[in-house]
Formats: structure tokens, C-alpha cells, sequence
């Protein structure tokens, strides 16, 4: 149940997002079509990076790492660890999203 709340906190993200032509890039880290010794398969690309977030968006000069979870799901230690990053590399601002209204908060719209 919470892949699919998330999913459809995701998909209210990326419209709005793209209704208000906000630049934004929806990383995709799981199931991803792999090939590899000509074999095809579901799976993780080996230059993916663990951890990364959801959606990265840039507004008002700002750069944005926006993790999407449920209303009870936790950071994994690799997001905590790409997110701490992103921070201390002077990226931008982290925003943790259980709703559409958290990325609206964060992105102070």
C-alpha cells in the first residue's frame, strides 16, 4: 500500500510541477531495464546511485532534492547519506514530501 501512496503523491508532484513549468527531473533508481552480457532484465542499473532522491527541481534560482514517502516511511540510511551531501555540497534544500502541500511548503509556493 505505500508504493502505491507514494506513486500518487509522485504523479501529483510531477503535474504540478510541470503545470507550473517548474524545470524539474524525476529519478528513476528501481526497476529499471537492464542489460548486461546481452542478457535483459529487471533490476538496478550499476551506475545508479543508492540514495538519490525522488525528483530534483530548480525555482527562483534554487536547487531542490525532493524525497517522496509515505506518511510513515523513513529515510533509508543511503538517502540520508545522499541527502546529508546534497546539503553539505551547498546543493539546495532537501525536501521530505508526504504531500503535495510539503513540496509546496518547502519550495515556498
Amino acid at each position: 500500500m505505500n508504493q502505491r501512496f507514494e506513486q500518487g503523491i509522485v504523479n501529483q508532484i510531477q503535474t504540478f510541477l510541470t503545470l507550473r513549468k517548474i524545470p524539474h527531473y524525476r529519478v528513476r533508481n528501481v526497476r529499471n531495464i537492464v542489460t548486461r552480457n546481452g542478457r535483459t532484465f529487471f533490476g538496478r542499473s550499476r551506475f545508479n546511485q543508492n540514495g538519490a532522491p525522488d525528483f530534483f527541481a530548480w525555482h527562483d534560482k534554487k536547487a531542490y532534492a525532493i524525497e517522496v514517502k509515505s506518511k510513515t516511511g523513513r529515510l533509508t540510511p543511503e538517502q540520508t547519506t545522499w541527502l546529508g551531501a546534497f546539503q553539505a555540497l551547498g546543493g539546495g534544500q532537501v525536501i521530505i514530501a508526504r504531500s503535495l502541500e510539503d513540496v509546496q511548503r518547502g519550495m515556498g509556493l
